[in-house]
């Protein structure tokens, strides 16, 4: 009865063997089967394939063939530590390692390794599967990845360039349109000056004759004034009518205040003939060639572009002038600058209601040129807009009261003459505008100050 189950169970296991061996012969990962000495006594078929190597080569030979040599001692040193402790982080969960081919070439690889015991002896059974076109293709994605960044890198480079480009452009497209109105304004104002010039000077002239003979005319008043007494003796009727006459026209004011009267339209007519050369000044902004500027002259002339602001706002205007170097640029480009910077003050004066309102320039030497600081006393600039101030387009003014393009465009003349624009905002209130300009090369002649 016992010899048939024996007969079973040796049957069952040649049948096994037969199973095992076919598996591993069409398993299409490398199977290696190391003995305890470390040598090599199983390679199937998939593995001699992987490995490069003819059938049958690799039985007997080290483990260690089949690895790079920076790989053998801590290799060789975790299977010492798993005889001694039965414990190794290279069992039983696959690890990526690299393998050795024949040629000596590395591949990448993914090593799963287990432990098998076999009457008295231990087996170290290692499946290799061949990472290399796993490896190759990662790393084409990879590149694709890397290159896919730089190109994107790229166009968004390239999109910050077109931006940039754009804001310019259209920077520039303002400033041409603004200019263009300048110029209109500029030929505007140097016709008008032009044609109130003549009848100007038509009018100075009848002045001084007028003023002439009106002196001769009230001589004679007084020659006859001299002579009433004897008027009345010989005709009482007629110096009585003389009198009535004199009381009517008040004669002894006319009199005690001919000269002021005169004075006056005299001063007038001066200052509608300093309106018109700053209209003629102002009108000058696309001066050909660089010629030298008097600075003070063109920070005067566009005060009496504001003049009538000035007064209604009851602005008090303070001056503190120093001899200025010799700066060379475009007068009128430089007026456009002042206006824009005046007319700013007054709005900020104007938006704080302050009374009375106060406007400071000052003028000195500072560093190798010509400083100009036009301060208020206005709502003075918060810390938001400040880093916005020179922005084209920004403006903190209700709509349409304002392009934005003022203080832009006042920057780039200034920098355009090398020099800077800054602006400040004052702890006392108001803000304060700097203006430095370079004096001209090898010119140390200045603008006397006192002369105005």
């Amino acid at each position: 009865m016992t010899e048939q189950p024996n007969r079973i169970e040796a049957l069952t296991q040649r049948l096994g063997s037969h199973f095992a061996a076919a598996l591993l012969h069409d398993l299409s990962d490398a199977v290696v089967v190391v003995d305890e000495s470390g040598q090599i006594c199983y390679v199937n078929p998939a593995g001699e394939r992987v490995l490069d190597y003819r059938h049958g080569i690799l039985i007997g030979m080290p483990f260690t063939r089949l690895i790079p040599a920076e790989y053998h001692e801590p290799v060789l040193a975790e299977i010492a530590r798993f005889r001694e402790t039965g414990a190794s982080e290279l069992v039983g969960r696959p690890r990526e390692l690299v393998g050795l081919r024949r040629c000596g070439e590395p591949f990448p690889a993914e090593i799963s390794l287990t432990v098998c015991y076999r009457d008295t002896e231990t087996y170290f059974i290692a499946i290799l599967r061949d990472r290399s076109e796993e490896h190759a293709l990662r790393q084409q994605i990879e590149a694709h990845a890397r290159e896919l960044e730089r190109r994107n890198a790229e166009l968004h480079e390239r999109t910050r360039e077109l931006e940039a480009t754009l804001r310019t452009l259209a920077e520039t497209q303002a400033q041409l349109a603004q200019t263009e109105r300048l110029a209109a304004l500029g030929h505007l104002a140097a016709g008008i000056a032009h044609e109130v010039n003549n009848p100007l000077a038509f009018i100075g002239n009848n002045l001084a004759v007028i003023e002439r003979d009106y002196r001769a005319v009230l001589e004679l008043v007084a020659s006859y004034r001299r002579g009433s007494p004897a008027i009345a003796a010989a005709d009482p009727g007629l110096a009585a009518e003389i009198r009535a006459r004199e009381e009517r026209i008040d004669l002894d004011y006319v009199l005690a205040h001919f000269d002021r009267i005169f004075t006056g339209t005299r001063e007038g007519l001066r200052r509608v003939r300093d309106i018109v050369q700053s209209l003629r000044d102002f009108a000058r902004m696309e001066e050909p060639e660089l010629q030298a500027i008097d600075l003070l002259a063109c920070l005067e002339q566009s005060l009496e572009m504001v003049a009538f602001r000035i007064e209604q706002l009851g602005v008090r205007v303070e001056r503190e002038y120093r001899e200025l170097p010799t700066v060379r640029g475009h007068p009128g480009k430089i007026n456009q600058v002042f206006l824009n910077l005046l007319d700013n003050a007054l709005d900020a004066i104007q938006q704080a209601g302050r009374h009375p309102g106060i406007v400071r320039l000052r003028a000195e030497p500072v560093a190798g040129g010509a400083q100009i600081e036009i301060c208020d006393n206005g709502c003075g600039i918060p810390d938001a807009v400040m880093p916005n101030l020179f922005t084209p387009f920004f403006t903190t003014k209700e709509p349409g009261a304002g392009t934005g393009l003022g203080l832009s465009i006042s920057y780039g003349i200034v920098k355009a003459h090398g020099g800077t624009l800054e602006a400040e905002s004052l702890p006392t209130g108001g803000a304060c505008f700097r203006i430095w300009l370079p004096s001209s090369a090898g010119d140390g002649a200045a603008v006397p100050a006192g002369r105005r």
